[in-house]
C-alpha cells in the first residue's frame, strides 16, 4: 500500500509494491477520430518502409520511441486540428510487467487537470448569482479567519494567488493525517480543511503564484456551502452529465478484484525500477482533495470538456463576456488564469494558448489548446515523476510541430 503527497511533493512510501520488466512488446494503435462518425475502430499497424510512411505513421514511430526512451508504461494522445485529420494514438501497458495493453477507451487520471473542471463549476454558479467570485472568501464562511487572509477573494483561490499553507504544513501534519484516517465524508473533510487552513497564518512572504491543492479544495467547499450539494454531485451536474462524459470518475481507475488490469494502473519509479500500484483508495490523494487532483476519464471525454472551454472563450457557450474575461485574463505577475490554465502566446497558434501539466505523483497528463484556431492536444501516461514529465514534453513537441 502506498500513500503519497500529490503534485510538487515527494512520495511517501508506507509499504512496498511489486515491480518487474515488461514481458512483451505492445502494438501501437492508431485511430483517426472521425468528427461525424458514431463509432470508431482500431487497427494494428503493419510494418512499412520509411519512404512509404505517412506523417501520421512517422508520428507513431516517434511516440513509440519516446515511450521506450523515457521508460513510461503506457501513453495515449489525442490531437484535434481543423486543418488536419484528428488522431488518437495509444501504446504500451496498463500494468508494468503484464500483457495488459492500453486500449482505446481507457480512463486516465488527470491529476491537477481536474482544477479546470472545478473552476468551470464555480463560473457557472457565479453566472447563476449563487456566488460572486470577486467577493472575499469571508463572505461565504462563518468563522474568524486569520488576518493574513482577510482580503482573500474566491477568484484568488482559482488563480492560486493566496498565502494559504498546504494541508500537510498546518498543525504539524495532523490535518493531513486526519484526511487519511477520518470516517467523515469527503465533503465534511473539505469543510474541516476550510476551517483549519483559513484560521492558520499564511505563508511569508506572499508569492505571485502559490500552487496549492487547498486553493481549489476551499473554492469547491464554498460551492458546496452555497449550493447544499457535494462537489461530486456538482461536477456531475455541471460537467460530466451535460457533456456526456461517461467514462469519468474519482481516484484510481480500475477494479482491483480482477486478475488483470482493466484500466491503466498508477506507477512510480523507485531506485530506477518502475513499480505499479494496485487501484485502491491509497493509490490517490485523500478523497477530500478531489476538486484539485481527483478525476479520471478517457481522452475522448476529456477532449469534450476542453472543446467546451474553447467554445466558451469564443463566446459560443454558456458564460457571459464579463465572466469569460474574469476567468481567462491574466491578473498580476502570474500567467495562471482563474479558469485553471497557464496562458501564453507562441508560434503554435494565433491568439492565446492555454496549457496545464497535471499529476498526482503516480500519473501525468498534459493539455495545450488554442481557442481561436480550435486546436488542442491531450496527453496522458500512467506514471508520474520525472519520467511522466519528460514524456509529456517530448510528445507535445512532436505533435505541436506536426
Amino acid at each position: 500500500m502506498i500513500r503519497w503527497l500529490a503534485v510538487f511533493t515527494s512520495l511517501l512510501f508506507l509499504a512496498s509494491c511489486q515491480s518487474s520488466s515488461p514481458k512483451k512488446q505492445s502494438p501501437l494503435i492508431a485511430v483517426p477520430v472521425a468528427r461525424e462518425a458514431t463509432t470508431t475502430t482500431s487497427t494494428t499497424l503493419s510494418p512499412l518502409n520509411e519512404k512509404a510512411k505517412t506523417p501520421v505513421l512517422l508520428i507513431e514511430d516517434q511516440l513509440k520511441n519516446i515511450r521506450f526512451s523515457t521508460g513510461i508504461p503506457g501513453l495515449a494522445v489525442l490531437k484535434v486540428d481543423p486543418l488536419q485529420k484528428d488522431i488518437l494514438l495509444f501504446d504500451g501497458f496498463r500494468k508494468w510487467g503484464s500483457a495488459d495493453f492500453v486500449q482505446l477507451n481507457d480512463s486516465w487520471h488527470l491529476g491537477t487537470n481536474t482544477q479546470a473542471m472545478t473552476s468551470y463549476i464555480l463560473a457557472q454558479l457565479h453566472q447563476q448569482g449563487m456566488i460572486d467570485l470577486e467577493k472575499p472568501v469571508s463572505k461565504y464562511v462563518n468563522l474568524k479567519m486569520n488576518s493574513d487572509h482577510k482580503s482573500l477573494r474566491v477568484i484568488d483561490l482559482l488563480r492560486h494567488q493566496s498565502r494559504l499553507r498546504s494541508a500537510q504544513a498546518v498543525d504539524h501534519g495532523q490535518l493531513w493525517k486526519q484526511l487519511w484516517s477520518s470516517t467523515q465524508t469527503a465533503q465534511q473533510l473539505r469543510g474541516v480543511i476550510t476551517v483549519r487552513i483559513l484560521q492558520s497564518e499564511g505563508s511569508h512572504p506572499k508569492a505571485p503564484f502559490n500552487f496549492n491543492h487547498v486553493n481549489y479544495v476551499i473554492a469547491a467547499n464554498l460551492a458546496e456551502k452555497i449550493s447544499g450539494k457535494s462537489w461530486e454531485f456538482l461536477i456531475h451536474k455541471y460537467v460530466f452529465s451535460p457533456l456526456k462524459m461517461k467514462t469519468c470518475g474519482f481516484g484510481a481507475a480500475g477494479d482491483p478484484r480482477l486478475k488483470y488490469a482493466d484500466q491503466p494502473w498508477p506507477h512510480f519509479e523507485n531506485q530506477n525500477k518502475i513499480q505499479f500500484v494496485k487501484p485502491s483508495p491509497e493509490a490517490d490523494n485523500p478523497p477530500a482533495l478531489r476538486p484539485s487532483v481527483g478525476v479520471y476519464c478517457s481522452l475522448q471525454d476529456w477532449s469534450k470538456f476542453v472543446e467546451t472551454l474553447q467554445k466558451e472563450y469564443r463566446g459560443e457557450g454558456l458564460l457571459s463576456a464579463a465572466i469569460l474575461k474574469m476567468m481567462f485574463e491574466i491578473s498580476g505577475e502570474s500567467r495562471f488564469v482563474a479558469a485553471g490554465w497557464s496562458r501564453s502566446q507562441n508560434d503554435w497558434s494565433s491568439g492565446p494558448v492555454f496549457s496545464h501539466d497535471g499529476t498526482n505523483g503516480l500519473n501525468f497528463t498534459s493539455a495545450v489548446w488554442a481557442p481561436e484556431t480550435k486546436k488542442r492536444i491531450l496527453f496522458a501516461t500512467n506514471i508520474g515523476g520525472d519520467r511522466g514529465g519528460r514524456a509529456a514534453i517530448e510528445v507535445l513537441r512532436v505533435l505541436m510541430n506536426h
